[in-house]
């Protein structure tokens, strides 16, 4: 997989050898690994400048890309899509001065991996504003990008700011899906299909660019494909500070039902047609189901099928949420559309 020894010398960062191998003519300066990766890729994906600037005084070709995807040996930062330039590795590690050495060498700022990835995406997604900028400055297009939602996603509030201000991209851009790879694999994956920015930061609990993108205008009710608001996913994650944040917005609907499949991050709300309360409900979110409640929402409100909140605290064995609201005034006698009551539900 390494090939040859300058792509070694390269990955490991080793100027001297790689120097020696260029100047002895030993070395293909553009030789591919079995990834289809050259010296140049590996040198801008660790980091390593000095190899870079070596590289590029050679004449390494700046387009060379990823022609297949790289193995689980690679961290997980860097196993990304066949087509991925130098460029866009060195913008995913937030590495400013490589982005600025590559731009100057003729680095093509708008090219596409495979994903759809760009270099300004993947800039975001590090939250590196001065590679953000030197992208910018170079011609890098950032709107319909998905470079405010990924910032968004990763709670970049910085970049997020540059982009907003700098950039103008609108706080509405919708976004078909951001790339999996870029999400840190401790955290629950959110899948942002026709999502706002907002309501990718409120899915990730990233409070701070919830309270930016409030501040700079956007909408407190918008949905995703699911028909999720930013406050619904934060109350189902029990992100306490973006419910508060969502919250102190006058225009928010505390009723604005949503539903989403089968997931990991939310396993008990399958089927959830009701407001933010009921996907607290399902989660067992006590916190932000109180908070929500403080902040007027309605403890017996209904699903489209009759569920009532209580009614999903119950069927997901969330006891203290379920004596919690029915101290708040819940409806033990509410009866859904098929004629469940909440005993019935206890066995669901």
């Amino acid at each position: 997989r390494l090939g040859a020894p300058l792509i070694l010398a390269a990955m490991r960062g080793r100027l001297e050898a790689a120097e020696l191998l260029l100047a002895s003519c030993a070395a293909d300066v553009d030789a591919r690994d079995l990834t289809g990766c050259t010296a140049l890729y590996w040198a801008a994906a660790y980091g390593h400048i000095d190899v870079v600037r070596a590289l590029l005084r050679h004449g390494a070709d700046v387009e060379l890309a990823q022609s297949e995807t790289v193995d689980a040996l690679t961290p997980a930062s860097l196993r990304q899509s066949p087509g991925r330039t130098p460029l866009i590795a060195a913008a995913s590690m937030g590495d400013h001065a490589i982005v600025r050495a590559l731009i100057a060498a003729g680095a093509e700022v708008n090219v596409k991996d495979q994903s759809g990835e760009t270099a300004i995406f993947s800039a975001a997604a590090s939250g590196d504003v001065t590679a953000i900028r030197a992208l910018v400055e170079a011609g890098a297009r950032y709107k319909g990008q998905r470079a405010l939602h990924v910032a968004a996603y990763e709670g970049h509030v910085a970049a997020a700011e540059y982009l907003l201000t700098k950039c103008r991209v609108d706080t509405e851009e919708r976004c078909s899906r951001i790339p999996y790879a870029l999400a840190d694999l401790s955290r629950a994956y959110y899948d942002t299909k026709n999502a706002t920015p907002l309501i990718v930061a409120a899915s990730q609990g990233c409070a701070n660019v919830v309270e930016l993108l409030l501040r700079r205008g956007a909408d407190v009710n918008a949905h995703d494909g699911d028909g999720c608001s930013a406050l619904w996913l934060a109350a189902a994650a029990g992100d306490l500070d973006s419910v508060r944040e969502l919250l102190r917005h006058p225009g928010v609907d505390l009723e604005l039902a949503g539903c989403v499949p089968p997931s990991p991050e939310f396993p008990g709300s399958n089927g959830v047609g009701g407001g933010p309360l009921s996907a607290a409900a399902a989660e067992g979110q006590v916190a932000a189901a109180e908070i929500l409640l403080d902040a007027g929402a309605n403890v017996n409100a209904r699903c489209s099928d009759g569920t009532t909140p209580l009614h999903f605290a119950v069927r997901f064995g969330r006891a203290a949420l379920a004596q919690m609201l029915l101290e708040r005034g819940a409806d033990v006698g509410a009866v859904d559309e098929e004629g469940w009551t909440l005993e019935r539900n206890m066995g669901r």
